[in-house]
């Protein structure tokens, strides 16, 4: 018998659906496993015995080779079938085979009279043989037959259905002259005896019954049914759901779960209430799993509904990265301490090895990285320590350092990572590569500066399991976001996007190509690296050690028969030229561009040897942008500026377009801050959103770049035609309450 067929045998005896017939499977087998661990034997009636039997130390040959092989002495499980259901298998399976006979009757034969001559006799034919039935050979019926579920559950042996009687076999009789046939009667019909009812367990008869039942069936059914238990429907519909993205949960209480059975069952402790211990957890209605952690923390569970990323968010409190990386440093230093010339590649070999102690050091480093959302990593060796900072929302942090004996392998387990040549200590050198941190796949870029104090190592996270975040998620709204909207709707023409680094001008292209992608248009672009895959486009990676470099990529691009090409950026003159020559020939073309400002992009592409007369053919529109922080939404509160800083604001609030004018003048002023908490590890901010000037090439624009005018005139005369600038979408961030004054000054002083 299969499992299914088990269940499903179980699921009919026990008048249960299938899924819980299948949960009792799974609670007998552990009962019968924690038995036979204590080396106990069971018993269950009219089924067998379970035991644990020692065996005896043997040797075997292998199949080709002539040689022994020593199996050592161990225990196993054994399963005796009991003498009751091996004789109930051989009724079943060697039934008595019953058979009726048939006995030949002669006809009976006439005396001839004497001394007479009888006439000659019509020859005829012979009358056929007589069959008389006889009784068929009796046998005793079977007796009922009683599963081992009847047993288990102690109900009776069900009565047996009486065998529907043999009709005798009809004798033919000679062939004798036709009569005349009678009227046809309808059958009547054969009264059908109704099938009896299986017994039912009254309550009477349950105190009697339950008695017969041996004692070890009784703690065997007692396990089972204790392990089937579930609450009634209404009870689960009432599980109450918590929030943990915002909660740190107390170390006291994360280590009631061990973190390995916390990651295995998605479970998490939360608090201690009235006793038991509230667990949030992805799927409270595991109830096997909810068995064992009560058995692991010695508590009755209290369980609560989580989301799965607020689970990952608690995990990250199991452990800091001081008390991490501790124990891994300790290793790391005893082993930089054994190094010597002639042992050098030894050391490279034990670096190499993902579960030396470096390796696992860097590991834990990254892996924080990833959960802290750091867009950076900075290893920066420096006389006595190695500092390593994480740069988060834009500005950077210190998170650790790291005892200067540790500097070597730390950049050597990194340079293996990346593909780099070890030995190689002068030069700077670039490499990448990718892991995987709870089923996310991460891409890190990695460069490596070679400085007074040995070697500084920078990784830039790309995160790839992030979504695609639209225009208006970025903070593109309002004026701007119908300027920009016209601009991507036209047939053919570039698309700059300027800034510097890190500045998240490849995230506004992919937001563009986002609201351009349609079945009915061919995408094609080249990236330097792919940061995120789009469904629909066709996404290429520049490889610069064979020679594939994005003007070389362009040109095979243009023979791709695209309607919008996306370049990840323009180094230089050759690549501006193509990009240039693409849209000038029906394409829409959108890149990046380093720039401070939108206007300084003309003036720019000019330098780099682009014609006036063809930048403005080409480009439609500029953007130029800059990232602020947000302000976090659990600590924010309103503040008090300076008499100053409210003149200046309100200065730029005058000098903005007349409809921006109009809606910033009926806010209210008023300015807002975080005043840190645990959400925002005490700083204030949380995440980050973009602010944005979009720079329009118009008629009068393209006479002055005709003429070669300077980047200040380009942005006085889009001022005057209706641009707001970067500083002025800040002011109307901080007005709304996202950002505050002093990141919108940062970023926009020049």
């Amino acid at each position: 018998m299969s499992r299914r067929e088990l269940i499903k045998e179980l699921a009919k005896n026990l008048n249960i659906s299938q899924n819980k017939a299948k949960k009792f499977l799974q609670a007998l087998t552990q009962v019968l496993f924690e038995e036979l661990k204590q080396s106990r034997k069971i018993t269950i009636k009219n089924l067998g015995n379970f035991q644990t039997k020692i065996r005896a130390a043997r040797k075997i040959k292998g199949p080709r080779q002539k040689i022994e092989y020593q199996i050592p002495e161990r225990k196993a499980p054994v399963f005796t079938v009991s003498q009751n259901l091996k004789n109930k298998i051989r009724k079943k399976y060697i039934p008595i085979e019953t058979k009726t006979v048939l006995i030949k009757k002669s006809p009976p034969v006439k005396p001839t009279p004497a001394k007479t001559v009888p006439p000659k006799p019509t020859p005829t034919k012979p009358a056929p043989a007589k069959l008389i039935p006889i009784k068929k050979l009796e046998t005793k019926a079977p007796a009922p037959k009683r599963s081992f579920f009847d047993a288990l559950f102690g109900r009776k042996k069900p009565k047996p259905i009486p065998k529907p009687e043999h009709k005798p076999i009809l004798q033919p009789t000679p062939k004798t002259e036709p009569k005349p046939a009678p009227k046809p009667t309808p059958p009547k019909p054969t009264p059908v005896k109704p099938i009896p009812a299986k017994p039912t367990l009254t309550k009477e008869k349950a105190p009697a019954l339950e008695a017969k039942i041996p004692e070890n069936i009784k703690a065997v059914r007692k396990d089972i049914m204790s392990a089937l238990e579930q609450p009634p429907p209404s009870e689960k519909a009432k599980t109450p759901y918590v929030d943990l993205k915002q909660k740190k949960i107390p170390k006291e209480i994360l280590a009631k779960i061990p973190e390995y059975i916390a990651r295995l069952y998605q479970a998490i402790p939360v608090e201690e209430k009235a006793g038991k211990l509230v667990v949030a957890m992805v799927d409270p209605e595991d109830y096997q799993a909810i068995e064992f952690i009560k058995k692991k923390a010695g508590k009755e569970i209290k369980p609560v509904l989580a989301t799965q990323d607020d689970i990952a968010h608690v995990l990250e409190q199991y452990s800091e990265l001081e008390t991490e990386i501790a124990e891994e440093i300790k290793g790391a230093e005893k082993l930089e301490k054994k190094e010597k010339p002639e042992k050098a590649e030894e050391i490279k070999k034990e670096i190499a090895r993902t579960e030396a102690p470096t390796s696992r050091a860097v590991h834990s480093i990254l892996k924080k990285a990833v959960m802290s959302s750091a867009s950076d990593i900075h290893i920066e060796p420096t006389e006595k320590e190695v500092i390593v900072r994480f740069r988060i929302d834009g500005v950077l942090q210190k998170v650790i350092s790291l005892p200067k004996s540790v500097s070597t392998s730390v950049i050597a387990r990194i340079k293996i990572l990346s593909n780099m040549r070890i030995d190689e200590t002068r030069l700077p050198q670039d490499g990448r590569f990718e892991l995987s941190f709870d089923n996310r796949k991460i891409d890190f870029r990695v460069s490596v500066f070679p400085i007074v104090f040995g070697e500084k190592a920078v990784m830039r996270i790309l995160d790839k399991s992030k979504g695609i975040l639209n225009l208006e998620e970025l903070g593109v709204k309002g004026e701007a976001f119908d300027v920009l909207n016209k601009s991507i709707k036209k047939t053919h023409g570039m698309l700059l996007v300027t800034g510097p680094t890190g500045s998240g001008k490849t995230t506004t292209l992919y937001a563009v190509l986002e609201k351009l992608n349609k079945v009915g248009v061919n995408i094609v672009t080249l990236e330097d690296p792919v940061e995120y895959q789009i469904k629909g486009i066709n996404q290429g990676q520049v490889r610069a050690d064979i020679g594939f470099s994005f003007a070389k990529g362009l040109r095979s691009i243009v023979r791709q028969d695209p309607d919008i090409i996306m370049v990840g950026e323009i180094r230089d003159v050759e690549t501006a030229g193509m990009a240039v020559h693409a849209a000038l020939t029906g394409h829409i073309v959108l890149s990046t561009l380093h720039t401070n400002d939108a206007a300084g992009t003309v003036p720019r592409l000019i330098d780099m040897g682009i014609e006036p007369f063809l930048v403005t053919s080409a480009v439609n529109s500029i953007i130029a942008q800059r990232l602020t922080r947000k302000i976090c939404e659990k600590c924010k509160e309103k503040v008090e500026v300076s008499g100053e800083v409210l003149k200046e604001v309100r200065q730029e609030i005058s000098k903005m377009p007349e409809k921006t004018k109009k809606e910033a003048e009926q806010k209210e002023l008023a300015f807002y801050k975080g005043k840190g908490c645990d959400v925002c590890n005490d700083l204030g901010y949380k995440g980050r959103i973009g602010i944005f000037e979009i720079f329009v090439v118009s008629n009068t624009i393209q006479e002055l770049v005709l003429k070669k005018s300077s980047g200040a005139t380009l942005g006085k005369q889009a001022i005057a035609e209706g641009m707001t600038t970067m500083k002025q979408d800040g002011i109307l961030k901080i007005l709304d309450g996202i950002t505050t004054i002093e990141e919108v000054w940062r970023v926009t002083r020049e």
